[in-house]
């Protein structure tokens, strides 16, 4: 797949936790800019005229045509600046980059997604594509964990999902006194997703030490490593 590097513009932006998380739709400035992707892929983002830039995981799905999502957490360098721009500025993007997850080789298969915290972009354009296919594939259950509930990104949207015969798994770390779901590290709960290890396919995002814990798990649980797929 060609990497390019072009000039886009924003397009929308939806802010998260008082804004130090920011959900941000990159527009073409030249439709025929637009380069196609795989679902769980990224790209770099900097601001035009600075060759520096970072890593975001997109979190738009593939057959959304019209723009590019991504989810942007505020720290120093140049995610501090994209989440203070405005609709119609213009970004750099370089991508697609990685490997992503190529949805059309697991058809027929068991899906299960697994991600915490901004970990959610890449499963994100990963269940908005599974939505539009529901019927290629078996079973899909999305474990997604946050550090409290105010921290699942996306929680409306990925509510609906239940709708569309897609299994959803929220886990807080810390819980309040209004959350009745489930606490704990989301590979903790992962026992009762895996009916038929055989046909199952983990795409799997996250800090190093859960990815380990939770590679371990799912091994335990009957996958085999090359069952088990990161993004990148």
């Amino acid at each position: 797949m060609v990497v390019a590097r072009i000039n886009m513009k924003i397009t929308g932006m939806t802010p998260f936790l008082e804004g130090s998380v920011c959900h941000i739709r990159l527009g073409w400035v030249n439709p025929q800019d637009a380069f196609s992707f795989t679902t769980g892929q990224f790209a770099t983002l900097s601001l035009p005229g600075e060759e520096k830039g970072a890593y975001f995981a997109i979190a738009s799905s593939p057959e959304e045509k019209e723009y590019v999502e991504f989810l942007v957490k505020k720290t120093a360098g140049i995610s501090e600046q994209l989440v203070q721009l405005k609709p119609g500025n213009p970004v750099t993007v370089e991508g697609p980059l990685g490997k992503g997850f190529p949805l059309d080789q697991f058809k027929g298969k068991h899906l299960l997604l697994i991600g915490v915290g901004t970990g959610i972009a890449p499963l994100r354009s990963v269940f908005r594509s599974i939505v539009r296919r529901r019927s290629d594939f078996r079973y899909v259950h999305l474990y997604y964990g946050a550090l409290t509930p105010a921290h699942f990104f996306y929680r409306d949207e990925i509510r609906e999902l239940r709708k569309k015969d897609i299994q959803v798994i929220l886990t807080a770390t810390t819980g309040d006194g209004d959350w009745a779901g489930r606490t704990g590290f989301v590979q903790a709960h992962l026992e009762e997703a895996i009916p038929d290890p055989a046909k199952s396919i983990a795409f799997l995002v996250g800090m190093k030490e859960m990815v380990e814990q939770t590679r371990g798990e799912l091994i335990r649980l009957g996958l085999k490593p090359d069952q088990i797929l990161l993004n990148f």
